[in-house]
């Protein structure tokens, strides 16, 4: 069927290149007698554009709000790995990660028993923890919580926040953007120019916050630090340990050289060539 929605289709056509593109690996890759010992990750950064932050007509259905802002639809993403030589297929990992946590991970399992001689100076301290062994077996994740504290100012400032390997997540002050729920995927492909009001649910008061246990309630429907205060206490505690450590993303590192007229964020320096024996 073709969909009516311009901007859904665009959406769609790229995707189907995308899946092509893949294809086209994956079988240049069996011609060749690689595929077996290949890793292959198809993953996100974030949750889709919807009808804010460079709207592409992507749908986070059922879950609350959409890139740039900390509520689930934002930041909740899906991921898909291949790697037939080391892993057995067809099981969901539903484990605690973080986008950071693909470096660490993928180290162990590109390097495995050679890991270990990995010198510590090597790298700066990475922010990831290494999940390799828990996808490897779908077991429990390592990662014990993690911190949003980045969001977009253009649909309005929220968080930081901060979730645990329980399900609770704590939002201080907004999630960011409208924060409204999609529609069904059936009839929530609409242009941006037909698209309702969204029914927002009301930001937390300075210096309050809100509360959502994400096991009973993905969709951030139900606000429920009234009802479990102690939990709420120890999220915030650990919130405020993590934010004051933080940096904001565009300032770079300053232990490195000035960006001068490079088009990244920092850091990208190498102060020292450490030579790594595998």
């Amino acid at each position: 069927k073709t969909i009516a929605d311009p901007i859904r289709r665009r959406f769609a056509g790229m995707v189907t290149a995308v899946d092509e593109g893949i294809g086209n690996i994956t079988r240049a890759l069996q011609v060749k007698g690689m595929l077996q010992d290949s890793v292959i990750i198809v993953t996100t950064d974030n949750g889709g554009p919807t009808h804010e932050c460079a709207a592409i007509g992507a749908s986070n259905w059922p879950l609350r709000g959409g890139k740039c802002s900390i509520w689930e639809g934002g930041t909740r993403g899906t991921g898909l790995v291949y790697a037939p030589g080391v892993m057995t297929q067809g099981f969901t990992w539903t484990g605690l990660m973080h986008a950071a946590d693909w470096l660490p991970s993928l180290v162990e399992g590109v390097a495995m028993e050679d890991a270990a001689k990995i010198p510590d100076e090597a790298t700066l301290p990475l922010d990831g923890v290494n999940l390799w062994h828990a996808l490897l077996a779908n077991q429990k994740s390592p990662r014990n919580n993690m911190y949003y504290g980045i969001w977009d100012a253009t649909i309005g400032n929220g968080g930081p926040a901060l979730r645990n390997a329980e399900g609770w997540k704590l939002i201080v002050g907004g999630g960011g953007g409208t924060g409204d729920w999609p529609r069904p995927p059936a009839r929530n492909f609409i242009s941006n120019e037909s698209a309702p009001t969204p029914v927002v649910l009301e930001d937390a008061p300075p210096g309050k916050y809100l509360l959502f246990n994400l096991n009973d309630d993905p969709s951030e429907h139900k606000e429920c630090s009234s009802d479990h205060p102690e939990i709420a206490q120890v999220l915030l505690m650990e919130l405020r340990k993590q934010q004051a450590t933080s940096a904001p993303q565009a300032t770079g590192d300053k232990s490195c050289p000035p960006l001068k007229k490079r088009k990244v964020l920092g850091p990208w320096c190498d102060k020292t060539e450490v030579e790594v024996v595998v």
